[in-house]
Protein backbone atom coordinates (compact mmCIF):
# COMPACT_ATOMS: atom_id res chain seq x y z
CA UNK A 1 0.00 0.00 0.00
CA UNK A 2 1.51 3.34 -1.21
CA UNK A 3 2.12 6.06 1.49
CA UNK A 4 -0.96 8.22 -0.05
CA UNK A 5 -3.52 5.31 -0.13
CA UNK A 6 -2.36 4.42 4.28
CA UNK A 7 -2.52 7.99 4.41
CA UNK A 8 -6.32 7.97 3.32
CA UNK A 9 -7.21 4.66 4.78
CA UNK A 10 -6.40 5.84 8.16
CA UNK A 11 -8.21 9.23 8.14
CA UNK A 12 -11.17 7.30 6.88
CA UNK A 13 -11.31 5.24 10.44
CA UNK A 14 -12.20 8.43 11.91
CA UNK A 15 -15.55 7.90 11.17
CA UNK A 16 -16.71 10.97 8.91
CA UNK A 17 -20.37 10.94 7.85
CA UNK A 18 -21.00 9.80 4.31
CA UNK A 19 -22.43 13.40 3.56
CA UNK A 20 -19.66 15.31 4.78
CA UNK A 21 -16.77 12.52 3.43
CA UNK A 22 -13.83 13.58 1.74
CA UNK A 23 -11.80 12.18 -1.04
CA UNK A 24 -8.53 12.33 0.86
CA UNK A 25 -6.68 11.13 -2.07
CA UNK A 26 -7.71 14.46 -4.18
CA UNK A 27 -6.58 16.77 -1.50
CA UNK A 28 -3.31 15.04 -0.93
CA UNK A 29 -2.19 14.28 -4.45
CA UNK A 30 -3.67 16.53 -6.91
CA UNK A 31 -3.04 19.23 -4.45
CA UNK A 32 0.80 18.08 -4.83
CA UNK A 33 0.66 17.56 -8.75
CA UNK A 34 2.71 20.78 -10.70
CA UNK A 35 2.69 21.31 -14.05
CA UNK A 36 5.77 20.85 -16.38
CA UNK A 37 5.83 24.33 -16.74
CA UNK A 38 5.75 24.71 -13.14
CA UNK A 39 8.80 22.64 -12.66
CA UNK A 40 11.00 24.33 -15.34
CA UNK A 41 10.51 28.04 -13.71
CA UNK A 42 13.39 28.82 -10.99
CA UNK A 43 11.89 28.40 -7.39
CA UNK A 44 10.84 32.65 -6.22
CA UNK A 45 13.93 33.01 -3.79
CA UNK A 46 12.76 33.33 -0.04
CA UNK A 47 13.58 36.46 1.38
CA UNK A 48 17.52 36.19 3.05
CA UNK A 49 17.14 37.97 6.05
CA UNK A 50 19.01 36.29 8.65
CA UNK A 51 19.89 38.75 10.90
CA UNK A 52 15.88 39.25 10.84
CA UNK A 53 15.20 35.25 11.70
CA UNK A 54 17.74 35.32 14.45
CA UNK A 55 15.83 38.06 16.22
CA UNK A 56 12.61 36.54 15.39
CA UNK A 57 13.36 33.07 17.58
CA UNK A 58 14.70 35.79 20.61
CA UNK A 59 11.18 37.08 20.70
CA UNK A 60 8.51 35.49 23.00
CA UNK A 61 4.86 35.61 23.18
CA UNK A 62 3.31 37.39 26.15
CA UNK A 63 0.16 39.02 27.63
CA UNK A 64 0.45 41.93 29.54
CA UNK A 65 -0.53 42.08 32.94
CA UNK A 66 -0.61 46.00 33.71
CA UNK A 67 0.20 49.42 32.49
CA UNK A 68 0.02 51.78 34.51
CA UNK A 69 -0.43 54.81 32.25
CA UNK A 70 -1.54 57.33 34.84
CA UNK A 71 1.57 57.44 37.62
CA UNK A 72 4.46 55.21 37.02
CA UNK A 73 4.23 54.82 33.24
CA UNK A 74 5.42 51.05 33.37
CA UNK A 75 4.13 47.55 33.25
CA UNK A 76 4.46 44.21 33.66
CA UNK A 77 4.36 41.51 30.87
CA UNK A 78 3.92 37.65 31.65
CA UNK A 79 5.81 35.33 29.41
CA UNK A 80 2.33 32.64 28.13
CA UNK A 81 4.88 29.78 27.76
CA UNK A 82 6.94 30.25 30.96
CA UNK A 83 5.09 32.28 33.51
CA UNK A 84 8.06 35.03 33.56
CA UNK A 85 7.05 38.44 34.47
CA UNK A 86 9.43 41.37 32.46
CA UNK A 87 9.26 44.95 34.07
CA UNK A 88 8.47 47.02 30.48
CA UNK A 89 8.59 50.80 29.86
CA UNK A 90 7.64 52.90 27.21
CA UNK A 91 10.51 53.49 25.53
CA UNK A 92 10.82 49.71 24.92
CA UNK A 93 7.33 50.08 22.84
CA UNK A 94 7.53 49.78 19.16
CA UNK A 95 3.70 49.91 19.33
CA UNK A 96 2.12 52.16 21.71
CA UNK A 97 0.07 52.17 23.69
CA UNK A 98 -0.33 48.48 25.19
CA UNK A 99 -2.80 48.45 28.29
CA UNK A 100 -4.07 45.23 30.12
CA UNK A 101 -4.67 42.06 28.75
CA UNK A 102 -2.96 43.09 25.39
CA UNK A 103 -0.91 39.82 23.57
CA UNK A 104 2.54 41.16 22.44
CA UNK A 105 5.83 39.79 21.81
CA UNK A 106 9.02 41.14 23.08
CA UNK A 107 12.38 39.76 23.79
CA UNK A 108 12.96 39.20 27.58
CA UNK A 109 16.27 41.29 28.69
CA UNK A 110 18.16 39.61 32.22
CA UNK A 111 19.36 42.32 34.32
CA UNK A 112 21.82 42.45 37.03
CA UNK A 113 20.11 41.50 39.52
CA UNK A 114 18.23 38.84 37.87
CA UNK A 115 14.69 40.38 37.41
CA UNK A 116 14.00 40.66 33.61
CA UNK A 117 13.02 43.73 31.54
CA UNK A 118 11.20 43.64 28.06
CA UNK A 119 12.74 44.75 25.08
CA UNK A 120 11.29 45.84 21.63
CA UNK A 121 7.44 45.21 22.30
CA UNK A 122 5.09 44.51 19.87
CA UNK A 123 1.43 44.00 19.58
CA UNK A 124 1.99 42.66 15.76
CA UNK A 125 1.56 39.02 16.34
CA UNK A 126 2.54 36.67 13.36
CA UNK A 127 0.19 33.97 13.13
CA UNK A 128 -1.24 31.30 10.69
CA UNK A 129 -4.81 32.05 10.45
CA UNK A 130 -7.76 29.87 9.82
CA UNK A 131 -11.27 28.63 9.51
CA UNK A 132 -13.02 25.02 9.72
CA UNK A 133 -15.87 23.35 8.10
CA UNK A 134 -19.22 25.12 9.53
CA UNK A 135 -17.41 27.48 12.16
CA UNK A 136 -18.30 31.23 12.59
CA UNK A 137 -15.32 32.14 14.07
CA UNK A 138 -11.73 32.07 12.69
CA UNK A 139 -8.89 30.02 14.35
CA UNK A 140 -4.68 30.58 14.59
CA UNK A 141 -1.65 29.31 15.48
CA UNK A 142 0.99 31.56 17.10
CA UNK A 143 4.06 31.67 15.09
CA UNK A 144 6.27 30.56 18.01
CA UNK A 145 7.80 27.14 18.05
CA UNK A 146 6.85 26.88 21.43
CA UNK A 147 2.88 27.80 20.51
CA UNK A 148 2.31 25.58 17.75
CA UNK A 149 0.37 22.92 20.61
CA UNK A 150 -1.85 25.64 20.95
CA UNK A 151 -4.92 26.15 18.78
CA UNK A 152 -6.28 29.59 19.79
CA UNK A 153 -9.74 30.11 19.28
CA UNK A 154 -10.87 33.99 17.53
CA UNK A 155 -13.75 36.08 18.41
CA UNK A 156 -13.35 37.26 14.14
CA UNK A 157 -14.22 35.74 11.32
CA UNK A 158 -11.26 36.45 8.72
CA UNK A 159 -10.26 34.67 5.56
CA UNK A 160 -6.91 32.04 5.77
CA UNK A 161 -3.84 33.30 5.73
CA UNK A 162 -0.51 34.06 7.32
CA UNK A 163 -0.96 37.89 9.06
CA UNK A 164 -0.34 39.78 11.97
CA UNK A 165 -2.87 40.14 14.63
CA UNK A 166 -3.69 42.55 17.29
CA UNK A 167 -5.41 40.51 20.13
CA UNK A 168 -6.70 41.15 23.83
CA UNK A 169 -6.84 38.10 25.85
CA UNK A 170 -10.15 37.28 26.44
CA UNK A 171 -9.77 33.56 28.29
CA UNK A 172 -7.71 30.35 28.11
CA UNK A 173 -6.67 29.52 24.61
CA UNK A 174 -9.50 32.48 23.38
CA UNK A 175 -8.86 35.95 21.74
CA UNK A 176 -10.36 39.06 20.68
CA UNK A 177 -8.80 40.61 17.90
CA UNK A 178 -8.41 42.36 14.41
CA UNK A 179 -5.54 42.06 11.64
CA UNK A 180 -3.06 44.44 10.81
CA UNK A 181 -3.69 44.52 6.99
CA UNK A 182 -0.40 46.23 6.08
CA UNK A 183 2.47 43.71 7.32
CA UNK A 184 3.41 40.78 5.58
CA UNK A 185 5.36 37.54 7.29
CA UNK A 186 8.51 37.02 5.85
CA UNK A 187 8.36 33.51 3.20
CA UNK A 188 10.92 31.82 4.82
CA UNK A 189 8.93 32.06 8.03
CA UNK A 190 5.82 31.27 6.06
CA UNK A 191 7.02 27.69 4.67
CA UNK A 192 8.81 26.77 7.93
CA UNK A 193 5.72 27.53 10.04
CA UNK A 194 3.52 25.85 6.96
CA UNK A 195 5.19 22.17 7.04
CA UNK A 196 4.73 22.12 10.75
CA UNK A 197 1.14 23.60 10.20
CA UNK A 198 -0.76 20.87 7.91
CA UNK A 199 1.03 18.21 9.77
CA UNK A 200 -1.30 19.08 12.65
CA UNK A 201 -4.46 19.81 10.83
CA UNK A 202 -4.46 16.79 8.69
CA UNK A 203 -5.42 14.81 10.91
CA UNK A 204 -8.77 16.41 11.45
CA UNK A 205 -9.19 16.40 7.94
CA UNK A 206 -12.66 16.83 7.15
CA UNK A 207 -13.08 20.29 9.72
CA UNK A 208 -9.69 21.82 8.21
CA UNK A 209 -9.89 20.64 4.64
CA UNK A 210 -9.80 24.75 3.06
CA UNK A 211 -6.80 25.14 5.23
CA UNK A 212 -5.55 22.25 4.20
CA UNK A 213 -5.82 23.13 0.84
CA UNK A 214 -4.39 26.38 1.52
CA UNK A 215 -1.47 25.55 2.74
CA UNK A 216 -0.22 23.23 0.32
CA UNK A 217 -1.00 25.14 -2.86
CA UNK A 218 1.95 27.67 -0.76
CA UNK A 219 4.11 24.62 0.23
CA UNK A 220 3.84 22.93 -3.42
CA UNK A 221 5.54 25.86 -4.80
CA UNK A 222 8.84 25.75 -2.47
CA UNK A 223 8.92 22.00 -1.63
CA UNK A 224 10.25 19.52 -3.68
CA UNK A 225 7.88 16.18 -3.91
CA UNK A 226 10.05 13.77 -1.30
CA UNK A 227 9.63 16.96 1.04
CA UNK A 228 5.98 16.78 0.74
CA UNK A 229 5.96 13.06 1.29
CA UNK A 230 7.92 13.23 4.37
CA UNK A 231 5.17 15.42 5.95
CA UNK A 232 2.36 13.72 5.16
CA UNK A 233 4.48 9.69 6.24
CA UNK A 234 5.47 11.72 9.69
CA UNK A 235 1.49 12.31 10.25
CA UNK A 236 0.92 8.61 9.00
CA UNK A 237 3.45 7.36 11.36
CA UNK A 238 2.02 9.40 14.54
CA UNK A 239 -1.47 7.97 13.81
CA UNK A 240 0.06 4.69 13.79
CA UNK A 241 2.21 4.73 17.08
CA UNK A 242 -0.78 6.74 18.91
CA UNK A 243 -3.16 3.81 17.82
CA UNK A 244 -0.94 0.86 19.02
CA UNK A 245 -0.34 3.03 22.26
CA UNK A 246 -4.18 2.73 22.82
Amino acid sequence: MDLRSKLEKILKEQKLSNQNNINVSKIVSEKRVVSKQQRKKPKPELMPDEKGKQATKKLKLGKVKFFDHRVNNFGIIVGISDGVECHVSPTNIITPPINDDDIVIYEAIKNRDGRFRAANVSKNIPVFLFNKENASNSYAYPLFDDQLETEITLTIKEETGFKFLNAKYYRASSWRGSVVPSDKIPKAETISYGKAIVAKLLPNLNENKEAIEWLTSILQTELDEEELEQIYKEVVNNFEQNRFQK
